[in-house]
């Protein structure tokens, strides 16, 4: 052994070799690594952009196409109505429980129509917890426009507080109206299509970034989230022999009416939690949203950069989305932000 050392020595003294690397090796060497990661990158690319093309359905067209809202008189239940109605000229029936806010909607909608424009707009007042009324309108929305070939379950408010000092019915109300409230429009539609054997219906459920996770002040609300996220997975099983799509929207906090009530009983620790997080413009998420559902996804994030990743990390065996490769190349790192976000949550939460 030490005869080796010894003739390796020799060898270097002789400069016959040099186990030290030059400046003009180490450039060398880095050159070919930052080409290397740079073909690595292009290859990745390659096959994401060759397995979306190859595997994605045409883009839906909403032009034309009676779509039913609930709960789109404010917030993103009005972005979607006016994007909708102006921009993809679609028939859009609006509900909502008070005609005022229902005639406000319609009104500012029908100005913005061009001469020419294609799209209509009408309001019917509903109670979406309450199953006669849904029926009845769903069959008078039908009346005017036709079948009804897109439904987007957007009504629900979040009523946030400590679980001890909320009441059973805070529980309740949140549940009958983001659970039921999408459960009857969607049972009624759902049913209509089936029968009348449509082919490119859509469902389309709001629900929110607290049914991919929970914190506190949030007992009440996201379990009625989570309630629409299981049903959403369950039909867009169900309803693939019939060609009907369902989709999931997770938006994060938006600038809206509805933001401005829940922070009144948002208690201090949930308000700490959320504080780095940015408040969206509703029309933003309305745009990105239309645009995920146009391309068939079934999870749709808003443009969210934060909610994408929430969803990677909390989807388990759901669809998600197709692109499996890139889970792949993100899963680590999904790993540490889960890990440093749990963390996060945790120290908040010492109030």
């Amino acid at each position: 052994m030490l005869t080796i050392i010894e003739d390796i020595e020799d060898i270097e003294d002789r400069g016959h070799i040099s186990l030290k690397m030059s400046s003009s090796e180490v450039a060398s060497w880095q050159t070919t690594f930052a080409y290397s990661a740079a073909l690595t990158l292009v290859a990745v690319s390659t096959v994401m952009f060759l397995h979306s093309w190859l595997f994605s359905k045409p883009r839906y067209d909403f032009h034309g196409k009676h779509v039913l809202i609930t709960g789109g008189t404010k917030g993103l239940g009005l972005a979607l109505a006016k994007r909708l109605a102006v921009n993809q000229q679609a028939q859009v029936t609006v509900c909502a429980r008070t005609e005022r806010d229902l005639n406000e909607t319609t009104r500012a909608i029908r100005e913005a129509f061009a001469e020419d424009h294609f799209g209509r707009v009408q309001g019917i007042v509903c109670d979406v917890t309450d199953a006669d009324q849904v029926e009845k309108m769903i069959a008078s929305a039908e009346g005017a426009f036709g079948p009804i070939s897109v439904l987007i379950c957007c009504a629900g408010q979040a009523l946030p507080g400590h679980f001890v000092e909320q009441s059973v019915e805070d529980f309740k109300r949140q549940i009958e109206l983001n659970y039921v409230g999408s459960l009857l429009p969607t049972h009624k539609v759902v049913k209509n299509m089936v029968e009348r054997k449509q082919k490119d219906g859509k469902i389309i459920f709001v629900a929110s970034q607290a049914a991919l996770m929970s914190m506190a002040g949030y007992a009440a609300y996201s379990p009625s989230k989570f309630a629409v996220r299981g049903l959403a997975e369950a039909l867009r099983h169900e309803l693939l022999p019939h060609q009907i799509d369902v989709h999931i929207a997770f938006p994060g906090n938006m600038n809206s009416p509805g933001y401005e009530v829940e922070q009144r009983t948002k208690p201090a620790v949930t308000k700490k939690i959320e504080a780095g997080e940015s408040l969206h413009d509703p029309l933003d998420v309305a745009i990105a949203t239309l645009d995920s559902i146009s391309k068939g996804e079934f999870a749709i994030y808003g443009g969210n950069f934060s909610g994408y990743f929430l969803g990677r990390m909390a989807r388990g065996l759901a669809p998600y989305g197709n692109h499996l490769l890139l889970d792949m190349l993100i899963a680590p790192i999904l790993v540490i932000v889960a890990f440093a976000h749990r963390k996060y949550i945790i120290d908040k939460a010492h109030f």
